[in-house]
């Protein structure tokens, strides 16, 4: 077997294992399989455990009329539950049961921060502008303490639709779910380090 054929089969190996989520049983299962793969080519990996606080989006939307778009939670916010909430769709800071607000590059603006903190929305729906468009995420700056009401981030695709909304007080439905899982010492990943390398003269191939 070549070089090439050993890589591509690493690669088939990884990929089938499921989806890579950091603290998932995939996750510690990859750990334990990379640990091996560097066992069999004569080095001493070590398996450090660490704590991990994770966030699992479900299914999160943004509905007018018979209109759906798809959104990912704010990580740092409340969540709705499945159900979601329904309400008028206003500007932030209008007083409105959902708020529409943007965020920038840089992160949240300093309105959508207000109203946020503010408490008086029951939802806050946010168009994400980003380089490019589409959705752009922004970091979870407060992801230890979580404050506020439910957020949905939204691609910048769809803000002129919702503004015009928001300017006639439409009712929407809003689902922003998401689900926090608590730190597990039994996850594991590779800490990088060896402590015995490959025997004098011996060069291995890459795996």
């Amino acid at each position: 077997m070549d070089q090439h054929d050993r890589i591509a089969r690493v690669i088939r190996e990884y990929d089938a294992q499921g989806w890579h989520r950091a603290g998932t049983q995939v996750d510690h299962g990859s750990a334990l399989w990379l640990a091996e793969q560097l066992r069999q080519r004569g080095l001493d990996p070590q398996l450090q455990p660490f704590d991990l606080d994770r966030v699992d989006p479900q299914p999160s939307y943004v509905e007018i009329v018979n209109r759906r778009v798809d959104g990912l939670p704010l990580f740092d916010s409340g969540f709705t539950d499945a159900d979601g909430v329904s309400g008028a769709l206003g500007p932030v800071s209008s007083g409105s049961a959902v708020g529409l607000a943007e965020t920038g590059r840089g992160g949240q603006n300093e309105a959508a921060l207000s109203a946020r903190r503010s408490g008086e929305h029951r939802a806050i729906v946010a168009v994400t502008l980003g380089g490019r468009p589409g959705l752009a995420a922004t970091n979870a700056l407060s992801f230890s303490a979580p404050y506020g009401p439910p957020v949905l981030q939204v691609s910048s695709d769809v803000g002129p639709w919702l503004r015009e909304h928001a300017e006639r007080g439409s009712n929407v439905h809003v689902v922003a779910a998401a689900t926090r899982t608590g730190a597990d010492p039994q996850r594991r990943r590779p800490s990088g380090g060896t402590t015995n390398g490959p025997p004098p003269g011996r060069r291995d191939d890459p795996p």
